[in-house]
Parts: structure tokens; sequence; C-alpha cells
């Protein structure tokens, strides 16, 4: 550890490059025939196939690569078989390698298309982005936008800028994720599978740890990558009072529980009694 302490907590930010875009399998739900059987199978085998490939990197480039090249590598696992020396894992590494750019791609596009389709349906941007196809239920027309997008900054040369820009969006879900799961309990203490398809345990704990560990590891984004971490928590900041603003000025944004087959939120409970009983005090 040439750098210390200090350097294990600047190398916590690469952490999240492994694992950045998981938590958008939650939100292809609406497109699953069986979303409370789909979405947890495929999250959890998603982190296993993550975990064996994070483990593999890490061992094969340590022991293939000299420290001071891995450091700046951007396609450790292609450097590893170039420095073995077999063909054979050089073109398969190199096949993989840009698999992965494509696969990378593919879930910005997926996690992009789906926030412009939500986002759409709310009606915080234009309804043009929420149609549907009529044949596979998918956003056609939000893809189609973020499809160019996403594979211009694949190919754009600054591929650390790019992802660590998406670790800074990552954080942020991380962070706000758990907050909302906490939140959504409160509003909703009824153990109905209508509302908790699937068990979360020793809630309200892991989410108070998540998002504690989200926010240690974006402090450490000021190690290498501030300027990235300034300006995207400034985007962020501008993208929340702007829609802030327009949810003040758009009405029925309000969801009905009711047409979901919900029970209606405990502080909508408490403040309707409220309302009733002001009603009689005033009849009073």
């Amino acid at each position: 550890m040439p750098n210390g302490l200090i350097g294990l907590f600047a190398a916590l930010q690469f952490g999240p490059w492994f694992f950045l875009g998981i938590e958008g399998a939650a939100m292809c739900a609406e497109e699953c025939k069986h979303p409370s059987r789909a979405v947890p199978l495929g999250q959890q085998a998603g982190m296993i196939t993550l975990l064996v490939g994070a483990a593999m990197t890490l061992y094969l480039c340590t022991s293939l690569i000299p420290t001071d090249v891995l450091g700046v590598s951007v396609y450790p696992l292609f450097e590893a078989a170039q420095n073995g020396g077999l063909f054979v894992f050089i073109a398969l590494l190199g096949v993989g390698t840009l698999l992965t750019c494509v696969a990378s791609a593919n879930g910005c596009i997926c996690d992009a298309s789906r926030s412009w389709y939500a986002l759409s349906r709310d009606e915080y941007v234009s309804p043009w982005f929420s149609k549907v196809h009529p044949k596979y239920s998918t956003p056609y027309r939000a893809v189609i936008f973020t499809a160019p997008i996403a594979v211009a900054f694949a190919f754009s040369g600054f591929l650390d800028q790019v992802i660590t820009f998406s670790i800074i969006s990552g954080l942020l879900c991380y962070v706000l994720i758990p907050f909302s799961l906490i939140r959504f309990r409160k509003l909703f203490p009824e153990t109905t599978s209508k509302i908790r398809p699937f068990a979360s345990p020793l809630q309200p704990y892991i989410s108070y740890f998540a998002i504690g560990i989200a926010m240690l590891i974006m402090s450490t984004l000021f190690w290498g990558y501030r300027y990235n971490l300034i300006f995207g928590l400034l985007f962020y900041a501008i993208a929340y009072f702007y829609f802030s603003s327009k949810r003040k000025n758009t009405t029925g944004n309000d969801p009905l529980w009711s047409e979901l087959g919900w029970p209606e939120p405990e502080q909508a409970n408490s403040r309707n009694l409220k309302e009733v009983s002001c009603i009689e005090c005033s009849d009073r």
C-alpha cells in the first residue's frame, strides 16, 4: 500500500464501477410477466455474475500486469491476456471487451429510457417519451432518443470520466433509494403481497448502512475526480429545482392508490381524519 490508508479510501470510488447499473433491473418490472419473481432473480443472478467477474479481474490482473500499468489501464483483462502471451485468450478477451462495452451501453440505454419514460408518464417532461410499443410494451421512443447519446458516450474515448459521472448518478440513487424505502414502509406498514412482493430483511438498518456507505464512497471522489463530483452534484441540484417547480405547476401528480389496489398511506389516513375532525368542529 504505497499510499497507506488514504490510498484505501481513494480506491473505494472504483468499487461501484463493477456494480454500476445493477439497480436498473427493477426499472424493467413493468415489462415482466411475473415481476415479483423475475426482478429478485434477475438482480441476484446479476450480482453473482458481477462478484465472480470482479474477483477474476482483481486476482488475474494483479498477477499478470505490473502495478504501474494496471493503475492506469482501462481494459485490464485484455491487457492481462496480452501479457499472458496466448493468442486464444487474447482473442477471446478482445471479443469479450468489445461485448462488455456494448453491454454497458445497452444498460445505460435501458436505465435512461425507463427514467425518461417515468418522468414523461408523471408529466415532468414531454408526453412523447411515454409512448409504449403495442407489441413489446417497451418505451420505444425513449429508447430511440437515449440510444445515440449512450453510444456516443461509450465511444467518446473518455471512458473513466463518463463512468465517474455515472457513478455519481448511481451513488445518489444508492442514497435516495434506501431513503425512499424507509419512507415507503412508513406510508404503507401493511405487509400485503401487493405492496411488498418480496422480503427485505433487517430493515431499516440495511438502508441506513447503504446510505452511509454510499455517502462515504461519494466523498472519496474528491481524490482524482473532484470536478466530476462538483459538476455532477450541481447538475442534479439544478434538475431537482426544475422538477420541483414543475410539480408545483402540474396538477394530478398525486397517485391514486385505490387504482393500484393498495390501501391509502398512513399519512393520508391521518390527514383525512384531521380534516374530518376539523369539519365536525366547524359544524358544531
